[in-house]
């Protein structure tokens, strides 16, 4: 069988001293006596290689999955407090009690590791959660697959990125962790070890909060006295005591120690000392440009009494994430708000001189447009050589209509509407709405060289007419109608309710 790294279980070609592929030391010196050794295989398909972590509850392991070909994370539930175990005996794998007394202890906390880990599966599509693939008994003891997360602790990261990090890449690390815990305590449970150590950041910048040995339930019924379990600086008040009133606002403590250490370089004191005096330096004063919003967020999640916290982690988000995008609306209408105002001030003027202008034009227009219409739609046999309009009328009646008169005519006729009725041209629509056979003629104002086409038609026994006015580039637009000969003021809307009347 071809020997692998227990570093990273890349194949090893000869007998090098060190990784090729990972630098790890191939003929590492023995590991403690009560962890584990690399290569040793459990529920006979998991092999363990490296050790990545310990803690008061457990042992993690990095380990290959024979049957998947893949590697994974293995924990181990081991309270040091109540066990041993020395591998160097006869290679012995099973854990041993101290003394007999604290079995119940031990199976009562094994009993609760596998609950949690159960509960922890249901998370597996969490992107701020390690996910939980499996778990086992063996050695007396119990086990938790995990993914492996191909990366360094947050602690590492900040290491290699000078100490401190940009208030964009500190919320942009945090934001799945808080989304996804919020939903953890949903289930009742609390992770109470939430630190840089805890929080694993991948290759591609990808956050995951690990290490739920130390999580517990909670709720009113159970759990009265917990495990003190304490990461100085990160650690609350209530943490200090089994008896503490331990909650989702537990969780937002560490949050906000991690969220202030990634920000400003330094770990919080300790909770226990900010009881007598409290000499936590606000963010504000080591980092600049930091919003009011979050930096007042981050010094309520470490206020010393938990009745001062915010309650939940979506209390936390909101101050952080959705009060900064407020914040940046709120900006950015502060920095618009003056040129709109006089935007606003510049519009207001330019439609009061077109409504001036539009009304001056539209009295002569409306005034000569009833006289217009009315000439224009004289009998065929009646004379009235003055009148330009009703020549046209007469002559187009007659079939002898000038070439210029027919193309405008032709322009409105068949043009289209840019709307819903923009299917049918002028024509189709006026002769479906007219009940009589509608009639076209044209005007033309010489002195202001203007162009009109005129419509006449019937509905419901009254007659009406439409006005386009004819453009030198072949457009045109409706600038007048009247019903009954009585010029229509809103020939806008006439229009509108002939096509609302064509359901168009």
């Amino acid at each position: 069988m071809q020997p692998v790294c227990y570093g990273c279980f890349a194949p090893l070609e000869g007998n090098p001293a060190v990784c090729p592929h990972c630098g790890y030391p191939v003929h590492a010196a023995a590991v403690e006596p009560h962890i584990l050794k690399p290569g040793t295989v459990l529920n006979q398909k998991y092999t363990l290689g490296k050790t990545l972590g310990e803690g008061g509850f457990g042992i993690t392991y990095l380990a290959w999955d024979n049957n998947m070909q893949t590697k994974i994370a293995i924990k181990e539930f081991y309270p040091a407090n109540l066990i041993k175990r020395d591998t160097t005996e006869r290679n012995d794998t099973q854990l041993y009690l101290l003394t007999q007394s604290l079995e119940a202890e031990f199976h009562a906390g094994m009993e609760r590791f596998v609950r949690e880990a159960s509960v922890l599966s249901k998370f597996f599509h969490l992107p701020g959660i390690v996910s939980v693939k499996d778990f086992f008994y063996e050695n007396k003891t119990a086990y938790i697959v995990m993914e492996y997360i191909d990366g360094i602790t947050l602690k590492e990261y900040l290491r290699q990125k000078g100490g401190t990090l940009s208030l964009d890449e500190t919320l942009k690390l945090m934001k799945p962790v808080m989304e996804s815990l919020a939903i953890v305590h949903k289930e009742k449970m609390l992770h109470r070890d939430i630190s840089p150590d805890n929080l694993m950041v991948s290759a591609d910048d990808q956050v995951k909060l690990i290490d739920f040995g130390s999580a517990r339930y909670y709720d009113l019924q159970s759990d009265k006295s917990m495990t003190v379990v304490l990461k100085h600086g990160y650690a609350p008040i209530e943490q200090y005591s089994a008896n503490g009133n331990q909650g989702t606002w537990t969780d937002v403590y560490s949050l906000c120690a991690t969220m202030y250490r990634m920000l400003t370089g330094k770990v919080p004191p300790e909770a226990i000392e900010r009881i007598r005096e409290d000499r936590l330096e606000p963010v504000g004063a080591r980092v600049k440009k930091v919003p009011a919003n979050i930096r007042t967020a981050i010094q309520k999640g470490l206020s010393v009494m938990p009745e001062h916290r915010q309650q939940t982690v979506e209390e936390l988000y909101h101050d952080i994430y959705i009060s900064r995008q407020d914040l940046k609306t709120e900006k950015r209408s502060r920095r618009y708000q003056s040129i709109n105002r006089l935007l606003i001030r510049l519009i207001i003027v330019l439609v009061l001189l077109i409504a001036l202008a539009a009304a001056w034009v539209k009295r002569d227009t409306l005034r000569d447009f009833g006289a217009r219409v009315r000439n224009g739609f004289a009998a065929a046999g009646e004379t009235n050589e003055a009148d330009a309009g009703a020549q046209a009328y007469r002559q187009m009646r007659a079939g002898a209509a000038d070439a210029s008169a027919q193309s405008d005519i032709a322009i409105v006729r068949d043009g289209k509407l840019n709307n819903a009725a923009q299917g049918y041209t002028v024509g189709e629509i006026l002769d479906r709405y007219s009940e009589t056979e509608g009639s076209w003629y044209t005007y033309e104002d010489s002195a202001a060289a203007q162009k009109y086409v005129y419509y006449e038609g019937e509905r419901d026994g009254a007659p009406f007419a439409l006005e386009f006015e004819v453009y030198a580039d072949d457009t045109f637009r409706l600038t007048g109608a009247s019903q009954n000969n009585t010029a229509l003021e809103r020939y806008a809307d006439f229009f509108q309710g002939i096509l609302d009347t064509l359901g168009l």
